[in-house]
């Protein structure tokens, strides 16, 4: 019963589903990024060399968010909310706020 409560609680998310698959992330992850390690570079054309650098990067940093967040600290990446609000202009307000109102009459629709 706690499990249903659990996974009702979290929108549908089953618990232990997700660690596993988190689990099974990370291991393979760690394959990847040894294989990556081993792979000489020199050889390849540098599009190649810049995707793989993206993607080691991009997996480096799920994994890094992801340990800090099991340690129980906070996303580290800054709070976008709703700031960027405040660098607008009158007019630019004004746009936005006209287009909030025209996406929810064709939702309401």
């Amino acid at each position: 019963m706690l499990s249903e409560a659990l996974t009702a609680a979290t929108g549908g998310l089953d618990p232990a589903a997700a660690e596993e698959a988190l689990t099974k992330a990370i291991k393979a992850i760690a394959k990847q990024m040894a294989a990556l390690e081993g792979k000489d570079y020199a050889a390849m054309p540098a599009d190649q060399v810049a995707r793989a650098v993206a993607h080691t990067t991009k997996a480096g940093d799920v994994l890094f968010r992801l340990l800090e967040f099991a340690r129980g600290h906070p996303d580290s990446r800054p709070d976008m909310g709703a700031d960027w609000l405040r660098g607008l202009t009158d007019e630019q307000l004004r746009t936005v706020q006209r287009w909030v109102e025209e996406r929810e009459q064709k939702e309401g629709a």
